[in-house]
């Protein structure tokens, strides 16, 4: 008898919500400078084709699936690559710039997550979603400062600002209910 655990199966719609969760996710603990190649190396498997779901009515589960799976969601995955991508190579007015978009298209992000409800069981992941946009923003506001006023203090804030965004971001994956 061996005690090998299946693990249960992940709803597509689910699936493509923890991707997104994750790849903002990594994107940021690149930012941060937490991730190294050799961890984004094993990172590659594909994921399998997801169905597309019923074109019923939206649930609130599924409104805020189309929310991080969205544009709104797709714009600030693309911000903070953007961010990271000319932070680490230097270019800081570039990286400035970056910085105000990314504060920028936090807000609507924002609004939309705080205005659509989400089943109990999604609480806790809209929770921490919403809590580690808020770091990425704060973040994004003290690198902007940090860059224009030259001060490595808030350049600093701003990347305890990112890791606990990336924080929340890999806490609130894990917190997205699974079906049995």
């Amino acid at each position: 008898m061996t005690n090998a655990v299946i693990p249960a199966p992940v709803l597509p719609h689910k699936r493509h919500i923890l991707r997104n969760i994750l790849l903002t996710a990594l994107g940021a603990a690149l930012l941060a400078g937490t991730v190294t190649a050799a961890v984004l190396s094993g990172s590659g498997a594909a994921q399998p084709a997801a169905s597309k779901p019923p074109a019923a009515a939206p649930t609130s589960a599924a409104a805020f699936a189309q929310i991080v799976n969205g544009p709104l969601g797709d714009r600030f995955t693309a911000d903070l690559a953007e961010v990271n991508t000319d932070f680490k190579a230097g270019r800081w007015q570039a990286t400035e710039t970056d910085a105000i978009t990314l504060f920028n298209d936090s807000n609507p992000y924002l609004a939309a997550m705080q205005a659509t409800p989400v089943p109990p069981a999604y609480q806790a992941a809209r929770r921490d979603t919403i809590a580690g946009v808020a770091a990425f923003r704060d973040s994004a506001a003290r690198l902007r400062d940090g860059i224009a006023a030259g001060d490595t203090g808030l350049i600093a804030e701003s990347q305890a600002l990112t890791e606990r965004g990336t924080n929340l971001f890999i806490q609130a994956s894990m917190e997205l209910p699974i079906q049995q």
